[in-house]
């Protein structure tokens, strides 16, 4: 969650810094004038050379990023996995530690000098003042120590982490903040403690200046005893009282959250770029090399200060849940805004302590089976449960006493509030109606299964809970369109349906889908859906597979596919001719629901390699198109582009590639409005 009371005020305190900074470099210029009496003023070259470091050092820094950026950016997939996983198994976690602490340090000290050089410089453009000089050389300064101040880190107080952040009042949850704060005594930890909640079944935990935030699931509250609760906080707060890295952590989170948030920064950050680059890749390799080994050291704590039956049970249902999710994915669905939220905060829970009793069985088995996967954040969870002694997974009943079962009914409330004060009713009962719309437009016109338009009744009878009508509709697609032009989401969402049914032919499914598709568009999500089943069920054959067709699908996405979503002006453009029976259906498509709200559409071909091209259309909105009425246009171009596999297609509107200058080039005018165009 978003702290907007800390951000506030660290924005007040940059603005104050970024303010100071020309009145000290204007302070010092007048000091080195009025100097000029008692002392001769330096050769011209010396006032030079002290511009010129900082401006060379920006220059280098700038150049060596780019090039390290480029090394990174130039390896194969396979290098790329190979060199991760190499870091990875390496270890060394003190010297990568040690290596990010001498960066940090470096970068405070050019920061240290450079706010010298810039007040330096300029007294010593007052002792050589020059009215033609001295006012871009005050300016020169003044971004230099802005730049300087740029690098100062506010800690927030721990009150600025209030409630309209979404932290809930002690008041309102005495018992989880007993439960809390016993567990940070235990640990040693004196930080104030806020407890927030989230709608899901984990925790979690951050520094947030002199206080620590604590996230609890609502949904994890209801499944947990209290001692398993204290069990999980014990895990969280080591995380904060045994991290060696938590300068370095906060340092990163400092530069991806609230650096770029200075005034000018896009100026001042120049100055310390290729550090930040350094050590925003670094801190990413260490993160990668330590996640596991972080994660068992919280581990330790929570049987060394509490009952191990306690952790390994809350552990258990940590896994179990996690399956059940998986599992939930191919079953559930909700039709109105109440029912969502009430899922989201409790109902879900409660569904998985119902399945409890009859799917252990089949959990604990694929709990013992379950692979690490290589980029894995923690042990696989029967890695944990041998790390504790335990041979046999036992879990404990939830054991709410009355008092606490109130208080989580209450978090469970509270949550159910923070959540629809998040979500806009209207625009969710909006996109029911619409959802119901488009079925009901589908089911009275005799269930047709048209090319165009069947992936959005799909997903429409999925996210209304009607799974098993969307599946048929898959079916049917595949078996009316496969043989003669080959579709990719019939297949990929039958599989992945299939997958979360934990039945193992869902992977071909999803692999016929990857190698289909057109752009490459379900590559990343599709391979994360089959290391999930395989690294979930043991599948050691499978993942290998996995392992090996990822990369050249991977790799492909990277040379080939991620050019169709880009459109440069010095990419190889000319005028498209497609097929004629082509060109008139999408024409007749497309003109059929255009109306006065497209000006034009322009058809042109990007040639990507020797043997690979796009066909790019771009749509040229009338300014009387309204946001909605643009994404339904561009949505339904879409649907008709994607699904015409035999052909590659690239979709983009003018205002985005307007720099291309289509129009310009000759035969590229597909669709003009109130002009046919055969």
């Amino acid at each position: 969650m978003k702290h907007t009371n800390k951000q506030s005020s660290q924005k007040s305190r940059a603005l104050a810094l970024f303010v100071l900074a020309p009145i000290l470099c204007f302070a010092f210029l007048v000091l080195g004038i009025f100097a000029r009496r008692v002392m001769a003023p330096p050769a011209v070259a010396v006032a030079a050379c002290g511009y010129a470091l900082p401006f060379l050092v920006l220059l280098i820094s700038e150049l060596t990023a780019a090039r390290s950026l480029r090394r990174y950016a130039a390896m194969s997939v396979a290098d790329m996995q190979t060199f991760l996983r190499s870091n990875k198994e390496q270890g060394e976690l003190q010297q990568k530690l040690a290596d990010l602490r001498r960066l940090r340090k470096l970068s405070d000290l050019w920061a240290v000098l450079l706010g010298v050089l810039a007040l330096a410089d300029s007294f010593l453009s007052g002792l050589t003042f020059n009215t033609g000089i001295s006012t871009p050389l005050w300016f020169l300064s003044s971004l230099m120590l802005a730049a300087a101040f740029g690098r100062i880190r506010f800690a927030a107080p721990a009150e600025d982490v209030s409630e309209e952040e979404g932290a809930i009042d002690r008041s309102e949850l005495p018992q989880l903040y007993g439960h809390a704060e016993k567990a940070a005594q235990t640990l040693r930890c004196t930080d104030a403690i806020r407890i927030t909640l989230t709608p899901d079944f984990n925790a979690g935990i951050a520094r947030v200046g002199k206080a620590i935030s604590i996230a609890l699931g609502s949904q994890m509250l209801a499944a947990m005893s209290e001692e398993e609760l204290y069990a999980v906080l014990l895990h969280e707060i080591s995380h904060v009282t045994d991290d060696p890295a938590q300068v370095e952590r906060r340092y990163n989170a400092w530069l991806e959250n609230e650096r770029d948030s200075r005034p000018l920064a896009f100026l001042t950050t120049r100055f310390f770029n290729y550090p930040d680059t350094q050590f925003a890749v670094r801190y990413a390799l260490y993160e990668l090399a330590s996640s596991v080994q972080i994660e068992s050291d919280a581990d330790a704590a929570m049987i060394e200060y509490g009952s191990r039956e306690a952790a390994a049970s809350a552990l258990l249902k940590l896994k179990y849940y996690e399956l059940f999710e998986w599992e939930s994915e191919a079953y559930f669905a909700h039709s109105t805004l109440d029912e969502t939220l009430s899922w989201m905060a409790r109902d879900e829970a409660n569904a998985f302590l119902a399945a409890l009793p009859e799917r252990k069985a089949d959990w604990d088995r694929l709990t013992r089976s379950e692979i690490l996967a290589n980029n894995a954040s923690h042990p696989t969870t029967w890695m944990r449960l041998q790390a504790f002694g335990v041979s046999e997974p036992v879990m404990l009943a939830p054991g709410h006493s009355e008092a606490y079962a109130a208080e989580v009914a209450h978090a469970q409330e509270l949550m159910i509030r923070q959540l629809q004060s998040i979500n806009d009713e209207a625009a969710y009962s909006a996109r029911i109606d619409k959802l119901r719309e488009t079925v009901s437009s589908w089911e009275s016109e005799g269930k047709p299964l048209v090319v165009e338009e069947y992936t959005d009744v799909v997903s429409a009878l999925r996210d209304l809970g009607r799974l098993d009508e969307a599946l048929e509709l898959c079916e049917n697609a595949i078996r009316a369109f496969d043989a003669d032009t080959p579709v990719s989401f019939p297949y990929y969402f039958r599989g992945c349906a299939r997958l979360h049914r934990w039945d193992e032919s869902g992977l071909e499914d999803v692999y016929r889908a990857l190698r289909q598709s057109s752009d490459g568009s379900l590559i990343e999500e599709g391979l994360e859906q089959i290391g999930a089943f395989c690294c979930l069920t043991g599948n050691q054959t499978e993942l290998e597979r996995y392992r090996e067709e990822g990369v050249k699908l991977m790799q492909k996405e990277k040379d080939v596919y991620s050019e169709l979503g880009i459109l440069r002006k010095s990419d190889e453009l000319r005028a498209e001719k497609l097929p004629e029976e082509l060109h008139s259906s999408l024409y007749r498509y497309i003109r059929s629901f255009a109306g006065d709200d497209i000006e034009a559409i322009y058809l042109v071909r990007k040639v990507i390699s020797e043997d690979f091209f796009t066909s790019v259309m771009i749509v040229r909105f009338a300014e009387s198109a309204d946001a909605d009425t643009r994404a339904e246009i561009m949505h339904k171009i879409f649907n008709v582009l994607d699904n015409n596999t035999n052909w590659q297609f690239s979709l983009f509107e003018y205002e985005d590639v307007q720099h291309v200058r289509p129009e310009q080039i000759p035969g590229s005018l597909f669709l003009e409005k109130a002009r046919e165009k055969e």
